[in-house]
């Protein structure tokens, strides 16, 4: 071959590689939704708190975004948090419990929209996971020398819209051995964050937390839960996360945007649920 047919087929090399790159990013593109904001959100000023559970309990009332492999507390900081925690579940709770109880699947009670997927009977969750700190006092699991049980992975709940705001996502987490954290005032209890996702494919994808979002899980307990067979009970706003700020958006592109009024709600689950 001579040098003039080796360029050649040199350059039709480098376009065809550089076609195929691009095929490729746009697959990518059609699955990862379109542009979005990859920036960690930022706390409101005073909102991180790491709050005392009593029984040596302690949890902090955001979850984090945070990175692959272990975390520490120096990922426990205000410019790595996801979303503000709401919701205390206890009595006889766990993170299994309250997901199949509130996903609507099962028909355990039936309930819609269905948050979540099944297959195989086994629930597969649709959302990312984030992290919580969730220290779980002196039920928390020690392994050589390490607590391996204070920081819990959950991708939560959800339903999926193409290019509208989903019914809703909540993340519950726990003791992450065990599932459930224990103190001697909440028994055996979860806490959760939520939130609303408005993506899709080529979608600008968009997040909120808002006392109106709230208020949809506080409804979608009291119609499904509270006197009925399952009997649980809900007092409303009674627990202060101390996680109040106004409506505002809390990352550098505008795309998540957080409102609270701080006071959370605690779910009782009775012993034979």
């Amino acid at each position: 071959m001579t040098l003039r047919q080796n360029i050649i087929v040199g350059f039709l090399t480098l376009l065809i590689l550089a076609a195929v790159a691009n095929l490729g990013l746009a697959v990518a593109g059609l699955f990862m939704g379109g542009p979005y904001s990859s920036a960690d959100n930022t706390a409101p000023s005073g909102t991180l708190h790491k709050l005392d559970f009593g029984h040596g309990d302690y949890i902090y009332n955001w979850d984090f975004k945070g990175h692959d492999g272990d975390f520490g507390e120096d990922d426990a900081i205000a410019s790595n948090v996801d979303w503000a925690m709401r919701f205390i579940f206890k009595g006889n709770a766990s993170v299994n419990t309250v997901k199949d109880k509130l996903d609507g699947l099962k028909n355990d009670p039936r309930i819609t929209p269905n948050l979540g997927e099944l297959i195989s009977d086994i629930r597969i969750s649709v959302g990312s996971k984030k992290s919580a700190f969730v220290d779980d006092g002196p039920e928390r699991n020690i392994r050589f020398g390490r607590d391996i049980s204070k920081w819990d992975k959950d991708g939560g709940l959800k339903d999926g819209e193409l290019c509208d705001w989903n019914w809703g996502h909540m993340r519950v987490y726990a003791n992450s051995v065990k599932d459930k954290n224990y103190n001697t005032k909440y028994k055996f209890y979860v806490v959760a964050s939520i939130h609303r996702d408005h993506e899709g494919n080529k979608c600008r994808q968009r997040f909120r937390s808002l006392e109106a979002d709230e208020d949809k899980w506080i409804k979608r307990i009291k119609d499904n839960l509270v006197n009925t067979t399952y009997s649980w009970t809900i007092q409303e706003e009674n627990f202060n996360w101390k996680n109040s700020a106004t409506k505002r958006f809390i990352d550098p592109d505008n795309a998540h945007k957080y409102e609270s009024d701080g006071m959370g709600s605690t779910v009782t689950i009775p012993d034979d649920d």
